[in-house]
């Protein structure tokens, strides 16, 4: 359950940054794609694994088996973080020794401020850091409170007619029906084992060790669900491309756009590597099973009144 809980919490903290960063879309968007991924996986999963215990009344041995062999399925489930959409770079901007360089000097006749990061999408095709960075002058509010912005560098802006709205241009990505499907199986599967092994533990725990080991358990699920984000943060980092400029001496910044594809490495590998170690440990636990098995089966030969 260590290795488990730390994956779970990696990715449930990080989830909704990934799907907003992978898939280009909103922040309220990611969060409710997420959330119902998170809690209905979750709950499909918790109650499933009660109810196969219930119906079926394994013995410790075949509920060990059976949970080793759950979470060997879950590894392969856990390949749709692999998948990831085309990278969709913001334009005209680039990172020169840790710090942001602008390629254009479009700000000076705008008389704005080129670090504040305000994405805008020209013509439907490529990302700019900032209406001031392509050196647009006028803006109108639309109807549904965004802005569309106009009397832009020619250098950016070929025509006048050519569009240029807020926001990052939506790079069409229809895979995120398929990760959201398989994700909320992964996670059906990954608490589909959480009951079964608290069952497990209770029952090969006598009276006397029962409640002590649950709690140094549980302490030790509780420590994995801290190591979690700190290890996933590190690599949502590393996977950065560009941060935005620090402001007023802050020593910290956002990150503004992401290698997709190292992205999506940083969050698939250290899950899959925990589940494979989860899963080490579960057969760790079959082995031990199957041999006391037979040494009571022995024992049983030897005494058979006994």
């Amino acid at each position: 359950m260590f290795f488990d809980g730390m994956m779970n919490n990696a990715i449930g903290v990080f989830l909704s940054k990934y799907i907003e960063a992978q898939f280009k879309i909103s922040s309220d968007q990611a969060a409710l794609f997420s959330g119902l991924i998170i809690v209905m996986g979750a709950a499909v999963g918790l109650l499933s694994g009660g109810l196969l215990i219930k119906i079926y009344n394994w013995n410790n041995r075949k509920l060990i088996i059976r949970t080793a062999i759950i979470s060997a399925i879950g590894i392969f489930t856990l390949f749709f973080l692999f998948f990831r959409c085309s990278d969709n770079p913001i334009n005209g901007v680039s990172l020169d020794q840790n710090n942001i360089k602008f390629d254009t000097t479009q700000a000076i006749p705008c008389n704005c401020n080129i670090l504040e990061y305000y994405p805008v999408c020209v013509d439907e095709r490529k990302s700019y850091y900032s209406p001031c960075s392509i050196g647009c002058r006028s803006q109108n509010k639309q109807d549904d409170g965004s802005y569309i912005f106009s009397n832009c560098s020619t250098d950016y802006v070929s025509t006048p007619e050519v569009i240029v709205k807020q926001g990052r241009c939506s790079i069409g990505c229809k895979i995120i029906v398929i990760f959201m499907i398989t994700g909320f199986i992964s996670l059906v599967t990954e608490f589909l084992m959480y009951i079964p092994q608290i069952t497990y533990t209770m029952r090969v725990l006598d009276d006397e060790t029962r409640l002590c080991g649950l709690s140094i358990q549980q302490i030790f699920v509780r420590i994995s669900y801290m190591l979690g984000p700190l290890y996933q943060g590190r690599l949502f980092d590393w996977s950065c491309t560009i941060f935005a400029p620090t402001l007023n001496c802050s020593k910290t910044s956002n990150c503004i756009d992401y290698d997709l594809k190292n992205l999506s490495l940083s969050i698939a590998i250290p899950a899959i590597a925990q589940k494979f170690l989860a899963t080490l440990c579960l057969l760790l636990a079959v082995y031990f099973s199957e041999r006391e098995h037979r040494t009571r089966a022995d024992e049983m030969e030897v005494n058979p009144q006994a």
